[in-house]
């Protein structure tokens, strides 16, 4: 996103003063969450791609450390994290303790589930992981 900081900023103003809210989906980066703070941008998710494919190898711990402190980071800068992307029912329990973590994008993990389970029993189990 920072590379394209310009035109994310020209975007996001555009959406916010129609009234709709502006999320970004960026890197677990300093920098990152630096630039979307700077064109307005007051909630984001972060980027779990690295930490779940670092999970299965069971080699997570840079990564899931590294999305602690962004999370830590922007939140102390007032901005909601949201975080995303290849979560699953092995790897999302860490996720959801980040203390200030705000929603988790796991619709994929849940469907996919749920086509061996059904849906209520699919939710019942994510929802026991988060809690």
């Amino acid at each position: 996103m920072a590379r394209h900081l310009q035109r994310a900023k020209k975007v996001s103003r555009a959406l916010r003063d129609a009234g709709i809210d502006v999320s970004l989906f960026i890197a677990p980066d300093k920098k990152q969450i630096d630039a979307a703070l700077s064109i307005g941008v007051k909630t984001i998710e972060l980027h779990t791609g690295s930490f779940a494919l670092a999970f299965a190898r069971r080699m997570a711990v840079k990564e899931f450390t590294q999305i602690k402190a962004m999370t830590l980071y922007a939140r102390g800068l007032g901005m909601v994290v949201n975080a995303g992307h290849g979560l699953n029912y092995d790897n999302t329990y860490a996720i959801a303790r980040i203390k200030g973590m705000g929603e988790l994008n796991i619709g994929h993990a849940i469907m996919s589930r749920a086509v061996f389970v059904g849906l209520k029993q699919a939710v019942h189990e994510m929802l026991a992981i988060i809690k």
